[in-house]
């Protein structure tokens, strides 16, 4: 099996900061997939870094000692949210701000997510 590209689902409008945005789901194909691997960074953490980490990630996955098989690593999904400021100290303070912006990005997720599985075959993440 040949390793493809992950899919992106972005429910930010900036690399860096900037508002919650309705996303464009890329699913395709998807529909009626039984699994789903998603990547979601944390808090204060913004496009650019992710990227970098889950580019790493993803690498040493099919890597040995730790390779995993490509039927396991796929479907692959890489979920972005405007869990950052653009400016990192105040960024840092703001915790207290993005906990409903986390909710709120949780629910566009499971929004997009809901039309890939089927009443007989449910989607596990």
């Amino acid at each position: 099996m040949i390793y493809r590209p992950p899919l992106v689902l972005r429910v930010r409008q900036d690399r860096r900061g900037g508002p919650l945005t309705i996303a464009d789901a890329p699913w395709g194909s998807l529909k009626g997939s039984t699994h789903l691997i998603i990547f979601v960074h944390g808090y204060n953490v913004g496009q650019n870094s992710a990227e970098d980490v889950w580019q790493e990630t993803h690498k040493i996955l099919r890597e040995r000692p730790y390779a995993v098989s490509a039927a396991r690593l796929l479907p692959l999904l890489l979920f972005y949210w405007p869990g950052d400021l653009r400016w990192e100290l105040l960024s840092k303070l703001n915790y207290f701000r993005k906990v409903q912006v986390a909710i709120n990005a949780g629910r566009l997720l499971a929004d997009a997510l809901s039309p890939i599985g089927t009443p007989d075959k449910p989607l596990n993440v």
